[in-house]
């Protein structure tokens, strides 16, 4: 299947995609088992015909089919996943957030990028250079819930996980009016899953950052923490 993403009609290359993706997904499954067979293993060579697939100037639908394969099996293999989570499929999906047009795929890249940096720490920090500050903070503010979700998530494992101080210095860096916005939106956010991460979120800030405290007092955030413990 994998061998099909060298025709030349985007059609097969399509349909290999997603055939491939599915038999990936379950196989990545059985992987974590200690008495998982060897015909599950996921080879390096499989793993770099994948993220060759979510490269610049490959049919977006391809790309689609290959990045859901990448977030399915980040989400649900700690072995599988491991080996997607690297420096070059980091760049590639930051690439794809930025410039896609296909809301789906920019959804599916952004879900995949979190489960990567959960995987691996030390992609954090190239993945954070590459998107940059400010984009880091709109996302959170976007209007796909899922997109919300993901970059919270990012959010809070750089602030809750012993990540090195250049990545501390980068999250430091992330000025309130850069972030505050997205907070103040998510705050008020209906998912209880997303709200939730959000408060966590706010109080790693006031813990790693002690001026945050003052800061968040202009938000409005303290007045929300008390309508939640209300509606509790």
């Amino acid at each position: 299947m994998l061998e099909m993403q060298k025709d030349k009609n985007a059609n097969i290359r399509r349909k290999a995609m997603a055939a491939a993706g599915e038999y990936l997904f379950y196989a990545a499954t059985q992987m974590d088992d200690e008495a998982a067979e060897s015909v599950w293993d996921i080879s390096p060579s499989t793993v770099t015909a994948i993220v060759n697939c979510i490269k610049p100037g490959e049919d977006e639908i391809v790309k689609f089919y290959a990045c859901k394969t990448i977030e399915n099996i980040t989400s649900q293999s700690v072995s599988a996943g491991y080996r997607f989570s690297t420096i070059e499929a980091a760049s590639l999906l930051v690439n794809i957030i930025q410039n896609t047009k296909n809301d789906n795929l920019r959804v599916s890249a952004s879900v995949a990028v979190s489960h990567i940096c959960k995987h691996n720490k030390n992609v954090f920090q190239n993945f954070f250079d590459l998107l940059g500050f400010g984009n880091f903070a709109a996302a959170m503010g976007d209007s796909h819930v899922r997109i919300q979700q993901a970059f919270i998530t990012l959010l809070l494992f750089a602030l809750k996980n012993s990540y090195s101080l250049v990545e501390r210095y980068y999250i430091a860096q992330l000025s309130s009016d850069q972030l505050l916005p997205a907070l103040a939106t998510l705050i008020q956010n209906n998912n209880p899953v997303i709200k939730g991460k959000c408060i966590l979120t706010i109080v790693l800030l006031m813990q790693n950052h002690f001026s945050w405290m003052p800061i968040l007092g202009g938000t409005g955030f303290y007045q929300h923490i008390d309508l939640s413990l209300i509606h509790i």
